[in-house]
């Protein structure tokens, strides 16, 4: 088996693991057993379970953003925040249990690297409104609802995409009405 498989293995494996039992309720051992290797096999391709948790989140939160910074930068800032938007309520979709696992295990997560996942974040989503022109002194109040909305969709799930992706189109509307009124008042 290649690296890049045996890795992909590894990964599936403490995936399943992570979310069935938590961060601190999987053990490398278990990985190990779960992937069918031996835990020196692990370790050949891992440094630590830290480490691991981490590959295993980092595509659904760094690479997805990634993409989403980097798509289309030539569009208006209305359709570059409603595909933001429309992306995050797709990748909490595709893996409620996962950021739920994240959320859960926010203080681990912390210590792994020197920035929290959370921090990482708020600053990818500083940038993107930076990018689109979002007024700076505007930019914090832009976060709060865009956060808020986006962890409301982990804890009510809207199955029918249509419905999401109206609110989306409501909320960025509501972003930018908001903008343009801050605008004519200053």
């Amino acid at each position: 088996m290649k690296k890049s498989e045996r890795q992909e293995q590894i990964l599936k494996s403490a995936l399943q693991l992570f979310t069935q039992l938590g961060y601190k309720g999987t053990t490398t051992a278990a990985i190990a057993k779960q992937a069918k290797i031996s835990e020196v096999t692990l370790f050949r391709h891992f440094s630590s379970k830290q480490e691991i948790f981490m590959k295993c989140i980092e595509p659904v939160f760094m690479d997805t953003m990634e993409v989403a910074m980097d798509a289309d930068k030539t569009s208006d800032p209305k359709a570059t925040m409603k595909r933001l938007l429309t992306e995050r309520i797709k990748t909490i979709s595709q893996n409620h249990s996962l950021v739920k696992l994240v959320l859960s295990e926010a203080a681990f997560i912390s210590d792994f690297k020197e920035e929290s996942l959370m921090q990482i974040m708020t600053q990818k989503f500083m940038v993107i409104f930076k990018k689109i022109g979002i007024p700076a002194d505007q930019r914090e109040f832009v976060l709060r609802l865009v956060m808020g909305s986006i962890l409301s969709f982990l804890y009510l799930p809207v199955i029918d995409q249509k419905i999401a992706e109206a609110y989306m189109k409501d909320l960025t509307e509501m972003i930018f009405d908001y903008i343009s009124k801050e605008e004519r008042h200053a």
